[in-house]
This record gives structure tokens, C-alpha cells and sequence, in this order.
């Protein structure tokens, strides 16, 4: 029984590993760069292809558009030229009657390159139109010819119906209301002022850029970069584990393009960096050197019968009358979980039978616990430690029931004694976390004397532990106390 009741315990409770005492801890980082930036100057020209029942109005719903554009664009500021607007329907009648002018442009964008020089001048294109039909004709052609055949490329604002501005493939679009709108300036700023005035970075590079700060090189052995942004130009192999070198910190570079551009799109440039400790680490296994467990400790009482008690016959009354009293002990107990714990400890109880086979019950225990030689030894070789949780102490409530009542004839004497089932609920205190316990337990309740009674309780305690994984334990809990009767 010494040698099988320890192996059934340590299979029951769930396997012990030991582990290192300051584990590996992942933390993400992110490394942020933010360029410096300079406004830039913009050459910009208004398209208008507008379409009118009432023709006469063609000349002052065209001069009224412009006009709300060019208030639009000085409001918003920076360094501009406005090359001569072009009407692709003079008349306001036939749309698309006249082809865009594009050698025009090619040259107002050319001509204000070398005035507005040094800076990197981005063109803008502002193109009108009050139908909510797709755009006929070469318009769409012309209009991505002209964009695509200058450096920088041009921008296109499309003041239209969504639909003209989808087909066209506008970097901005503004809704459009009718001809005159007396709000159609504010409306045009309240879209290109997130733009305007265009703006570059300062500088063609980062230059280096540390993906771990301060502290965090102190703490970090192992990192791994897991994203990077196109801009990224050298840094460290992606999904690749490095081992710090903390002489030679890890940076990344990025090379950030001067074109002008607007300042909604003036990004941060931000790798994503997953550095760690070092990966997880694996749990290691028994030694097969080493025990398993100490002996098991169990706590052994025995009643001795005169041989001359046994020819006797007495019928006494039941002296040991438990309904309506409250009962108080106090003893030893030692916790057997093979966990390499040594857990011995002191133990008190308090139970109030409500009839003379049922009570409710509170018990208490605190235990000494230390690591035992087996583990001492691994720990001493090794320096990991089990991740066992090592208890503190137990708090649990419950319910016991007398299964039958006897007494033993002595020599001297009769002992009165209640053979006990039982189940407790509470929460063991390990030295990491408070745990979720249960206790089934069977007993012996003994008189001893008027208001004396001892008590031998041989329980099986289980609470569920976060260890290397998160397992339910089991561990053999023997009581032994004494106490009274109030």
C-alpha cells in the first residue's frame, strides 16, 4: 500500500514539470518613424464641361465655377500658379464639343515647373461636370494622358456626381450641387484644404532607426521582425529569430519618397517588431533518477481491545449526543500531492449538527510547505523550478453525515465513536494564485470524555492549477485534531 497509494496520487494529480523561475515573456513593438516635411508649390488648372438648358446661362455658370474654385484654392494656401482654365463645352449644349488641350498644359505645367523650381511642383486638375451620365468622348483618355505624362504625376479633384469621379478614377471628389451655389466654395475648401498646401519629406532617408528602445534592450534576447513598411529599405531577416547583440542593436532604414503630396498622405512609416525574451520555453520532464515522491506520511491511530472485552456484554445508553452542538478541533494534518512538496500543517474545524446525523461544517488549515530532496536536487542542478504551485493554505465549507454510530468495549471503558462522510467546497492558497479546491472525506468521530471528542478525518483534496497548462489536481489530506464539545 506505501509503495501504490503515492503512484496512484501522482498519476491523479496531474503531471509536474519544472520550468524556469523567470520565464520568457513575448512583448510586441512597434518602431515609428515620422519623416519631416516641407510644403510645396502646386500649378493648378479648372476643367469645366458643363451642360445647361438655358444657354445663355452658360457663360455665367462657368465664370461662377472657376470662381468658386480659385476661392477654394487661395484660401487653403501655400505657393501657387493657375495656368488658364479650359471649357470643353462652350456653349453649355454639347458636351465634349471641344477635345482637351493637351500640349497646352503639357507646357503651363512645364513653363511653372521652372518658375516654382527648386521645389518638387505636383500639378492639380480640377474637372467640373454637372451630369450625372458617364463621361463621353477622349475626355477620360486626355485626361489620363495629361496625368500620366508628368513627373510628379497630377493629381485629379473631380467636382461632379459620384459617378463622373469613379470613372475617372479621382484622388479627390466633391460633390456637386448646382450652378451659383453660394456654399460651393466652402464646400470645394472643406475637401482640398486635407491637401492643400502639398507637402514632401525633408530628407531622402531616416537614416537609422532603433526597433528597440531604451529598457527594452536590457530585457530582450531573442527578437523577430514580422512586418516592415514598403518604405523599408535595410533591417534584420523578416520571420527570422535573432539573438540580441547588444553591442550592435537592431535598426531599420527606410527610404521615404519627395514627391508632394497631400497631407492626408503623410504617413508614418511603422514596422511591426515582435521581439521576446526567447520563444516559450518546453517543459522538462522527470528525471528518471529521481523519486517520484517522498514516503507518503499518514497519520495512524489504532484502538488496542482487551481480550477480556470481548466475553463481555453491556448495553449502555448513547452518551455521544451530537444534535444542536457546536463542535470545535484543532490538530495536524500534511497534504500528499507528489508534487515534491512536503506540506505539513495544522488544521482547525468547526461543525454544527443540526440533527444528530447531519451538520454543516467550516475548516481551516495552514501549511509549512518546503520543496522536497527530489526537487531540491533538480533545482541545485538545474536552477528550474516546478510549476506545481506550492500551498499555503485551505478554506472550505461543507456538509457531514454520520453513516452509522458504534462503540468498542475497552477495558476499562466504552468507546462511543460515529464512522463520517463528508464534502467540502473552498479555495487552497498556493504561493502564485488562489485555486478553486474541493474535498470528499471519510472519518471517525470518537468520545473521549464528557465534552473531549477526537477526530480522524482521510480525505482527498482536488483544485484545479494553472501550470505548464491548466490541470486538475489531486492530493491525500489526512486530519488528526482533538477538540471539545459547546
Amino acid at each position: 500500500m506505501r509503495t501504490i497509494l503515492p503512484a496512484v496520487l501522482a498519476a491523479a494529480c496531474g503531471e509536474v514539470h519544472f520550468i524556469d523561475p523567470n520565464p520568457p515573456r513575448l512583448f510586441r513593438n512597434t518602431a515609428v518613424y515620422t519623416s519631416s516635411s516641407v510644403n510645396e508649390p502646386v500649378v493648378w488648372v479648372a476643367i469645366t464641361n458643363l451642360f445647361l438648358q438655358d444657354s445663355s446661362q452658360c457663360a455665367s455658370a462657368r465664370e461662377t465655377t472657376v470662381a468658386a474654385i480659385r476661392q477654394a484654392m487661395a484660401r487653403a494656401g501655400g505657393q501657387q500658379l493657375e495656368l488658364d482654365a479650359q471649357d470643353l463645352s462652350p456653349d453649355c449644349r454639347q458636351r465634349g464639343e471641344t477635345a482637351l488641350d493637351i500640349h497646352a498644359l503639357r507646357s503651363g505645367i512645364a513653363a511653372a515647373q521652372t518658375t516654382l523650381s527648386p521645389g518638387h511642383v505636383r500639378p492639380v486638375i480640377v474637372y467640373a461636370d454637372d451630369i450625372d451620365l458617364a463621361v463621353s468622348g477622349t475626355v477620360p483618355t486626355d485626361l489620363g494622358t495629361i496625368r500620366s505624362s508628368v513627373n510628379p504625376p497630377a493629381l485629379l479633384w473631380t467636382l461632379s456626381y459620384d459617378s463622373v469621379g469613379a470613372q475617372l478614377g479621382a484622388d479627390r471628389r466633391i460633390a456637386w450641387s448646382y450652378a451659383g451655389d453660394p456654399k460651393l466654395a466652402d464646400r470645394i475648401f472643406e475637401t482640398v484644404s486635407a491637401d492643400l498646401p502639398l507637402q514632401s519629406s525633408g530628407s531622402a532617408t531616416s537614416g537609422p532607426v532603433p526597433l528597440l528602445q531604451g529598457g527594452q534592450l536590457d530585457v530582450t534576447r531573442e527578437f523577430k521582425v514580422c512586418a516592415v513598411s514598403p518604405q523599408a529599405d535595410s533591417y534584420p531577416t523578416l520571420h527570422v529569430t535573432h539573438v540580441l547583440d547588444e553591442s550592435n542593436p537592431p535598426i531599420i532604414t527606410f527610404v521615404i519618397p519627395q514627391l508632394g503630396v497631400g497631407r492626408g498622405l503623410h504617413r508614418e512609416l511603422r514596422p511591426l517588431l515582435h521581439p521576446g525574451a526567447r520563444s516559450g520555453s518546453l517543459p522538462l520532464g522527470r528525471d528518471g533518477q529521481l523519486r517520484t515522491v517522498g514516503p507518503m506520511r499518514v497519520l495512524i491511530a489504532a484502538a488496542l481491545v482487551a481480550e477480556g472485552a470481548l466475553a463481555q456484554v453491556r448495553v449502555e445508553p448513547r452518551l455521544f449526543v451530537k444534535a444542536q452542538h457546536i463542535f470545535v478541533s484543532g490538530g495536524l494534518t500534511w497534504l500528499e500531492r507528489g508534487d515534491y512538496y512536503n506540506s505539513p500543517g495544522a488544521a482547525l474545524s468547526a461543525a454544527y449538527y443540526l440533527r444528530e446525523g447531519d451538520a454543516v461544517e467550516l475548516r481551516a488549515a495552514v501549511f509549512a510547505s518546503w520543496l522536497g530532496a527530489s526537487g531540491d536536487q533538480v533545482v541545485r542542478r538545474t536552477g528550474l523550478v516546478p510549476d506545481a504551485h506550492q500551498p499555503v493554505s485551505l478554506i472550505a465549507a461543507g456538509w457531514r453525515h454520520s453513516l452509522t454510530y458504534g462503540k468498542v468495549a475497552l477495558e476499562h471503558s466504552v468507546l462511543h465513536f460515529d464512522l463520517q462522510a463528508g464534502v467540502d467546497l473552498g479555495t487552497l492558497l498556493t504561493d502564485r494564485a488562489l485555486t478553486p479546491a474541493a474535498c470528499g472525506l471519510v472519518g471517525v468521530m470518537a468520545r473521549l470524555g464528557e465534552r473531549l471528542y477526537g477526530q480522524l478525518d482521510l480525505g482527498i483534496l482536488t483544485s484545479i492549477e494553472q501550470r505548464s497548462s491548466s490541470v486538475v489536481t489531486a492530493g491525500f489530506l489526512p486530519l488528526l485534531t482533538l477538540g471539545g464539545r459547546l
